[in-house]
């Protein structure tokens, strides 16, 4: 059974906190908000799970494996490298961080610690998404020279980032996926 501490009780962390407390692999120990009013939600709703405001105490827990982040953007990166220096697995929600160079300091830093980490890239796990890939694969359709995206409903977005910043991830992941390539220029 995989320990989790849950770090961002917001819009999105309470589907995240949802889906661990269904699992039969995973038991959500900690959850942590700087929103007091958050918390009292949570430990309503779950009352075996502890609460707090204090991230140092949650990765500081020895009996956390693995921290889920759903926090804000700018404070993906922090939250994520503190969590891989306390030797914690990590799941991050879309955008790992607001910059390149961060992403990819934390990619080492989870490669040198022997720990995963993994972004929500939801849409990779749609079964449309995935029966594209294996046409794809299948050379259903031929080789792919182009494609179109557009969005139709922006839907709510993250505020410390732009729309594009918090919704392209998922275009980007989705090509990624289906073409087994990476973006040379963006």
């Amino acid at each position: 059974m995989i320990k989790i501490g849950l770090v961002g009780a917001g819009y999105w962390g309470k589907n995240l906190i949802r889906n661990i407390m269904e699992s039969k692999e995973a038991a959500l120990n900690i959850v942590c908000d700087i929103d007091k009013a958050k918390l009292t939600k949570v430990k309503k709703r779950y009352p075996g799970v502890k609460i707090t405001t204090n991230y140092l105490s949650l990765v500081n827990d020895k009996s956390i494996d693995a921290v889920v982040i759903s926090a804000n953007v700018n404070s993906h990166h922090n939250l994520a490298k503190k969590a891989i220096k306390n030797r914690k697995h990590v799941f991050v929600e879309k955008p790992m961080a607001d910059t390149v160079e961060r992403a990819e300091e934390l990619v080492e830093l989870a490669n040198k610690n022997k720990l995963t980490l993994m972004v929500g890239h939801t849409f990779l796990y749609s079964p449309p998404v995935i029966k594209i890939k294996e046409i794809l694969q299948n050379n259903g359709i031929g080789k792919v020279y182009y494609i179109s995206s557009s969005r139709v409903n922006l839907g709510i977005h993250q505020k410390d980032v732009s729309v594009i910043f918090d919704l392209a991830p998922h275009d980007f992941s989705i090509l990624s996926y289906w073409l087994d390539e990476v973006p040379i220029k963006v």
